[in-house]
């Protein structure tokens, strides 16, 4: 759980003090190009972890014993991708909070 709790608020705080003042002058202006970069690598390492825990349970079996249960057969996959979207949303709005406690305020285009 350390890449959906821990890595979006170190990430955030670390890439946006770190950078912020260096690219973009001052940190609240950088926080509109750092946040979008935060979530789509925290969707990416997400997507890393369910591809790896998926291949360790075929890899020791898990789905082997699963095809001898009453259950449907997508129900395993069904229910990785259900964790998966519950971990993409955890670190979504943990981003965001960290980005609204630093100042970030999305523009709407319209």
């Amino acid at each position: 759980m350390f890449d959906v709790t821990l890595q979006p608020i170190l990430f955030t705080l670390m890439f946006t003090y770190l950078f912020g003042g260096a690219i973009s002058g001052d940190v609240k202006s950088y926080l509109s190009v750092i946040i979008p970069g935060i979530l789509v690598q925290t969707v990416i390492t997400t997507s890393i972890v369910t591809g790896v825990q998926l291949r360790e349970d075929m890899d020791k079996g898990v789905f082997d014993r699963f095809k001898s249960l009453p259950i449907a057969r997508m129900a395993p996959l069904a229910g990785a991708l259900l964790a998966g979207t519950i971990r993409y949303t955890i670190a979504t709005v943990l981003t965001f909070t960290m980005g609204f406690i630093m100042g970030y305020r999305p523009e709407g285009g319209g």
